[in-house]
């Protein structure tokens, strides 16, 4: 774990805006069980184009849905090396 000072744009706990030292823009940091929700509401969403007409939608959706599985992979992965809880059931 490596410790950085960073800007705080805002305070608000489920949207906090910030602005790492080496980037030129901020981000938006998104909490692990917000981010594990939006996850499964992807995949929900994958679920349910499946079958349809409009293949666009369904790769779209997809990569969506292995854009937030990558991220959901390593933030686990990064809670597991640093001896950290997740805030929701492993599956």
């Amino acid at each position: 774990m490596k410790k950085v000072n960073v800007d705080l744009l805002t305070g608000q706990d489920n949207y906090a805006i910030l602005k790492l030292p080496d980037r030129r823009f901020p981000g938006a940091l998104i909490p692990g069980d917000s981010l594990k929700l939006l996850r499964d509401l992807s995949e929900s969403i994958v679920r349910r184009t499946e079958g349809t007409d409009n293949q666009e939608l369904v790769d779209e959706a997809t990569e969506l849905f292995h854009k937030l599985s990558e991220r959901i992979e390593h933030y686990e992965r990064m809670c597991r090396e640093n001896g950290l809880s997740l805030p929701y059931p492993e599956t």
